[in-house]
C-alpha cells in the first residue's frame, strides 16, 4: 500500500509539472482564416507602424503551416488614433472622405508571389487590455470571399 501510494504521489507530481512547464510566456491566441473556401491557421498576428506620422498601422495575420513563411498572409491597413492600439470597433473601407476614424485604406492576402488585394468589407475589433478579438468579412478583387477570427494578443511593432 505505502509503495502505491509513492507511485501515485509520484506521478500526480509529474502530471503538475508537465502542466506548468507548458505553461510558459508564449501568449494565448487561437485562429483561422478562410480565402476562397479554403481555411487556413494563423500562426502570429502582428500590428505594425507604417513609419508614417498618419496614425496607420499593418495587421498582419500570417498562416501556419505553408512553406511560405511570412508570404503567407492577410493584412489590412487600418487607420488608429491611439498609437500602438487598435480601439473597438468595425473598420470599413476608406473612401476618401476625411473620415478617417474607423476606416481601412487596402487589405491584401498573400500566398508565396501571388498577392490578391481587397477593397470591399469590414474588420470588426473588440479589446480588453491586449487581447483581442478580430473578426473579418470581405471579398478580394477577383471575388472571392476572405474571412477571418482572431482572438489572442497581437506582436506590436512601432
Amino acid at each position: 500500500m505505502n509503495k502505491l501510494l509513492k507511485k501515485l504521489s509520484f506521478a500526480l507530481v509529474a502530471i503538475v509539472l508537465v502542466a506548468f512547464s507548458s505553461c510558459g510566456d508564449k501568449p494565448e491566441r487561437d485562429g483561422y482564416f478562410v480565402v476562397g473556401g479554403k481555411t487556413y491557421n494563423i500562426e502570429n498576428v502582428k500590428l505594425k507602424s507604417t513609419g508614417y506620422a498618419d496614425s496607420y498601422y499593418h495587421l498582419v495575420l500570417t498562416m501556419e503551416g505553408t512553406s511560405y513563411g511570412e508570404l503567407a498572409t492577410l493584412s489590412f491597413t487600418l487607420y488608429s488614433d491611439i498609437n500602438g492600439y487598435l480601439s473597438s470597433g468595425i473598420y470599413t473601407p476608406y473612401l476618401n472622405d476625411m473620415h478617417y476614424a474607423h476606416k481601412f485604406k487596402r487589405g491584401e492576402w498573400t500566398l508565396g508571389e501571388e498577392t490578391t488585394r481587397i477593397f470591399i468589407g469590414k474588420v470588426k475589433v473588440t479589446n480588453e487590455k491586449e487581447v483581442y478579438k478580430i473578426s473579418i468579412d470581405s471579398e478580394d478583387e477577383k471575388g472571392l470571399g476572405v474571412a477571418a477570427e482572431f482572438s489572442g494578443e497581437l506582436e506590436v511593432i512601432i
